[in-house]
C-alpha cells in the first residue's frame, strides 16, 4: 500500500537530537485547535499511531507526514519561517519540502534499516524481564517487541499485515533523557521482511522523535 507523504527539513539550523521534542512543542502550541499535529483534545492525550513526527536527524530539524498528516506537513513546510526552541529565535532560510508516496507492504525478502535516533523499545513491565534474562532471552525479547512495534504502525495506518513477520536485530544498549528520566534505549540496525516508509518512528515516544527508522541502501 503506497501513502501520502511528506517531509520537510529546516537545513540551515543545526540543533541537538533533544531539541525534537521542543520542536514538537512549538508547533503544538503555535497550532492547538490542530489536533493531528500534536494528538491532543481538550488537554488529554489522544492514543493513535501520530501521522505527524518531529525528528533531529544528524542535527537537521524535519517534520514527516504521513497520509492526513502528509498535507498538514506540507503546508507548515510553505508557511513556516522560524522556529522558536527554549526562548531561542531560529530563523528558517533554507528548507526543502518534499512530497512523495511512501510504502508499507509485506515483501519476499529482507529490508535493512537502521535507527536515526535512539529505540525506546521497553516498558516498565517488561525491562526488569529483560534486566533478568540471558543474552539469548533478550534478544528474543527485543524481537518480539519490534514486531509489535511493526504492527503496531502498520495498524495505525490502516494497513494490516497478513503474513508472518520476521525480524533480525543488531542492537546495542544506550541511555536516553525523556522529561529529565533517564530510560534504556537501543541504537543500531534491523531487518525485516516489511517495507516501511522512511523517517517514521516505531517504538514509544515516536512523535518526539524517537525510533525513527531509514532505509539502508
Amino acid at each position: 500500500m503506497k501513502l501520502p507523504y511528506c517531509i520537510v527539513r529546516f537545513e540551515n539550523e543545526e540543533v541537538n537530537p533533544r531539541m525534537a521534542s521542543k520542536i514538537r512543542g512549538f508547533f503544538a502550541n503555535k497550532y492547538k485547535g490542530e489536533e493531528i499535529l500534536h494528538n491532543h483534545q481538550n488537554e488529554k492525550f489522544i492514543y493513535r499511531y501520530p501521522l505527524v513526527q518531529y525528528k533531529v536527524v544528524k542535527g537537521v530539524p524535519m517534520i514527516v507526514g504521513i497520509k492526513e498528516g502528509a498535507k498538514k506537513v506540507q503546508n507548515l513546510g510553505i508557511i513556516t519561517d522560524e522556529l522558536i526552541l527554549e526562548g531561542n529565535k531560529h530563523e528558517v532560510f533554507q528548507k526543502t519540502v518534499e512530497t512523495q508516496e511512501q510504502e508499507i507492504s509485506t515483501l519476499k525478502k529482507y529490508k535493512h534499516y537502521r535507527f536515526e535516533s535512539p529505540w525506546i523499545a521497553l516498558n516498565q513491565k517488561n525491562i526488569e524481564k529483560y534486566r533478568r534474562s540471558t543474552p539469548w532471552e533478550k534478544e528474543e525479547i527485543l524481537k518480539k517487541i519490534l514486531i509489535g512495534n511493526i504492527l503496531s504502525l502498520a495498524k495505525g495506518l490502516n494497513y494490516k499485515i497478513e503474513e508472518e513477520i520476521h525480524c533480525w536485530l543488531n542492537v546495542q544498549p544506550c541511555e536516553v533523557n525523556i522529561k529529565n528520566i533517564k530510560m534504556q534505549g537501543f541504537k543500531g540496525s534491523f531487518r525485516t521482511n516489511v517495507a516501511l516508509p522512511d523517517f517514521l518512528g516505531i517504538g514509544r515516544s515516536v512523535a518526539k522523535g524517537f525510533g525513527t527508522i531509514k532505509e539502508v541502501s
